[in-house]
């Protein structure tokens, strides 16, 4: 199927588009770079979740990220949770999500937006394209500085969930962890994370937290192979899927999970999370050296994440 490009327009924010008969996605260069809609155009399914009556909007960079637009997919860099690291204060969920990025080229290859930190000696470069019913998004990271540089990031997708969806994951070798949550008897931050039920009576891959409000959110390693799946388990007609590839896992060898079930603000969404760290804080990132979190000098490192969309 052939791509076609386009532009738009979301509450005064310029969009870029890219679609094929089977998906459309739109990002926002001046709002992070934010991927605003992932659509199934076939099944006439939208995939990311945005706050119900929120718009758009820009925030200074240290807005705590939950009075931001919260829309979408945004990328996390170079951290998630707020700390200090060599008396750089690092933002709530990272700086790259509350700045505007350089347009690098946009047509129907592609759009590729990038982005120099101020917060580290970091420059940050994706691509996104699109070819029949799958959204590639290529990753490029280099170190300007003469010396190593740490860093976390995840992707921080939001996913709109139905009754019904469910998570396939099969998570690699390896011991997961427990970042926290409210709403869960029991649940110990820092434990081990048993998936699907890090404590009874709950089962993340049915998106069935128990009483409600409440929510979770793990670390689980990545699979050999790394993927997972949102499908629709439902009798429905189309029964949809969003299935993910990411990699390559040396880069990315953890998967954050999160999960809201009304714990958060009285939201209901569901984020998986390619990382290369089991911490949100770049801080406790750091001292976790079995993870791939430091540049070396003038290092350029590489991923990518693949969604498609599809029916089962």
């Amino acid at each position: 199927m052939t791509a076609t490009s386009g532009r738009a327009t979301q509450d005064g924010f310029d969009l870029w588009t890219l679609q094929t008969d089977a998906v459309h996605i739109a990002v926002c260069p001046e709002l992070g770079g934010k991927v605003v809609s992932l659509r199934d155009r076939r099944r006439d399914r939208e995939w990311m979740w945005a706050p119900p009556g929120r718009p758009l909007g820009q925030q200074p960079i240290g807005t705590p990220y939950d009075r931001g637009p919260m829309a979408g997919i945004d990328e996390c860099l170079p951290t998630v949770g707020p700390c200090t690291v060599e008396r750089r204060d690092m933002p709530d969920h990272g700086e790259a999500w509350a700045r505007a990025w350089d347009v690098v080229s946009a047509d129907e290859q592609g759009i590729t937006l990038a982005l120099e930190l101020d917060c580290l000696p970091l420059t940050f470069e994706r691509n996104v394209r699109v070819q029949d019913a799958v959204v590639r998004l290529d990753y490029a990271l280099t170190n300007t500085a003469n010396h190593p540089v740490d860093y976390v990031w995840c992707l921080h997708p939001l996913f709109a969930i139905r009754d019904g969806d469910a998570i396939a994951l099969q998570p690699g070798p390896g011991a997961g962890r427990i970042d926290g949550g409210l709403g869960l008897p029991g649940l110990e931050p820092d434990g081990p994370a048993k998936w699907p039920s890090p404590v009874p009576s709950v089962a993340i891959d049915r998106m069935d937290l128990g009483p409600l409000p409440a929510c979770v959110k793990l670390f689980t390693p990545s699979p050999q192979e790394p993927s997972f799946r949102i499908e629709d388990t439902t009798h429905a007609d189309p029964r949809t899927q969003l299935a993910c590839r990411y990699g390559p896992r040396e880069a990315l060898p953890y998967l954050g999970v999160w999960l809201t079930r009304g714990g958060l603000h009285g939201f209901h969404h569901v984020a998986l999370e390619p990382t290369n760290a089991p911490f949100d804080h770049l801080d406790k990132a750091i001292a976790h050296t079995e993870s791939p979190t430091q540049l070396s000098a003038h290092e350029t490192r590489r991923w990518w994440v693949e969604y498609e969309v599809c029916s089962q």
